[in-house]
């Protein structure tokens, strides 16, 4: 494990965006089939919404998980200074 910056700055980036990703595809799989259901069962809703507040109510849950977690998990602790070798 090394302690230089750039690649904890590589390692903290990589962990967030596959954390990110996951949780992101695991909101949108129930996202998209809430919004299937109500498609399938509900003349309201597709009377009063169009195309393009279907696609938003289906996708922005996981983009908002995917951020959320991401930036939950890169929230980097400074460095210990103690264990890095200057010479």
């Amino acid at each position: 494990m090394s302690l230089t910056p750039h690649e904890r700055n590589a390692e903290a980036t990589s962990t967030a965006m596959w954390e990110g990703g996951v949780n992101g595809i695991m909101t949108l799989i129930p996202s998209i089939g809430a919004v299937y259901l109500a498609m399938r069962n509900s003349p309201w809703f597709m009377s009063r919404t169009n195309m393009q507040s279907r696609t938003a109510l289906a996708i922005m849950p996981a983009l908002f998980i995917f951020a959320q977690t991401a930036v939950s998990l890169n929230q980097m602790k400074p460095p210990s200074y103690t264990w890095v070798r200057w010479i």
